[in-house]
């Protein structure tokens, strides 16, 4: 009986805009097989065994499923895999309070970020143009403000258990 591949992808199959994904069809100990891949049913293309998209856009999201051919003999199709791409989510900072404050006084920054498919956010706060992580906690509170803390901040977030970010805001 002919075998049927085993469809990989990696990282995952949930990944944002401009991240690379790599999908792998594998045949167990045979040799010598030319690699057909399809995405959505379309006509099927001759790749080899493992295709990466560097730089994803939303429009290569949709199912991938692969089979392989020696001669005029063909595998079964591999399970289809299906491959969502999400923009990076921006980040929303809040200030409390929002407006004037003195020196002395208690300030919270708060970094919040919505959709994308993750549940776990790790997060990183500059200040103006530094290139240096102050705060990795999404509520940064300044206990007693001084002039120095004046400034623009900015936050992004890394997945807690994967590999993507989101945009900076």
């Amino acid at each position: 009986d002919f075998p049927k591949p085993t469809l990989t992808v990696r990282p995952q199959s949930s990944v944002f805009t401009g991240d690379s994904v790599t999908l792998r069809c594998e045949l167990d100990k045979i040799t010598g097989w030319e690699f057909l891949w399809s995405k959505d049913s379309n006509t099927e293309s001759p790749e080899a065994e493992t295709k990466t998209i560097s730089r994803v856009k939303v429009s290569d999201g949709g199912e991938y499923r692969c089979r392989a051919r020696r001669g005029g003999y063909y595998t079964h199709y591999s399970k289809p895999v299906a491959v969502t791409i999400h923009g990076k989510p921006k980040p929303k900072v809040t200030i409390k309070p929002d407006h004037h404050v003195f020196r002395g006084e208690t300030v919270t920054l708060r970094c919040d970020i919505y959709d994308g498919g993750v549940t776990s956010w790790r997060y990183n706060w500059y200040k103006d143009s530094s290139t240096s992580v102050f705060s990795e906690r999404q509520e940064h509170t300044f206990s007693s403000v001084t002039e120095s803390d004046a400034g623009k901040y900015s936050c992004y977030g890394t997945e807690t258990e994967g590999s993507r970010w989101s945009q900076h805001s």
